[in-house]
């Protein structure tokens, strides 16, 4: 059942993670983000840390580069979804291969192709994941990749959380509703 979503407070995919967990009163999220809260738009944003949640919020790294908090966030969670769109980031490479290298599973999807949510969704709940670190490019890399992104997940979340608490697989087109 899936519990927990982090991520490492970056713009683009990062932030879209966050913030759709953020709208999910279902789930806390976190995740670490480097020292000094680095992000290319500047210092994250204090809402991102002091969350007023329990069981939410960002930690800073003892490190302020980006690769420690990639292999942090991959370590504290049960598997990582990285949304792509076009041509691989050298920061998704880096979470690729760190995914492997600890032997965590991982799934790479497109935001942009909606009809795989169902996929997405069954691996998650048929994963048994209760922490998911969702990673991909930043915003300046991929222009509009934040709303789409942020979109997808909530659409993910609720799915999930339908499975979660009611059972209802939407992967299985030969269950009814009702059944």
């Amino acid at each position: 059942m899936l519990r927990r979503i982090i991520s490492g407070g970056q713009t683009g995919v990062d932030r879209a993670a966050l913030d759709s967990a953020r709208e999910c009163v279902s789930y806390s999220w976190g995740g670490w983000s480097p020292k000094g809260r680095l992000a290319e738009d500047g210092q994250i944003g204090d809402e991102y840390f002091n969350a007023g949640r329990p069981g939410c919020g960002m930690e800073e790294c003892t490190d302020s580069r980006y690769a420690m908090r990639t292999r942090l966030n991959i370590r504290d969670s049960d598997a990582t979804l990285i949304l792509k769109v076009g041509r691989v980031t050298p920061g998704t490479k880096l979470t690729i291969s760190t995914a492997r290298k600890t032997e965590k599973p991982y799934r790479i999807v497109d935001p942009n192709k909606r009809y795989f949510i169902p996929r997405v969704v069954q691996w998650i709940c048929e994963g048994g994941f209760e922490v998911m670190n969702v990673a991909g490019p930043r915003e300046t890399s991929r222009p509009g990749v934040y709303e789409n992104s942020k979109q997808y997940l909530l659409d993910v979340w609720h799915l999930v959380f339908m499975y979660d608490r009611w059972g209802v697989k939407i992967w299985d087109p030969k269950r009814s509703v009702n059944t």
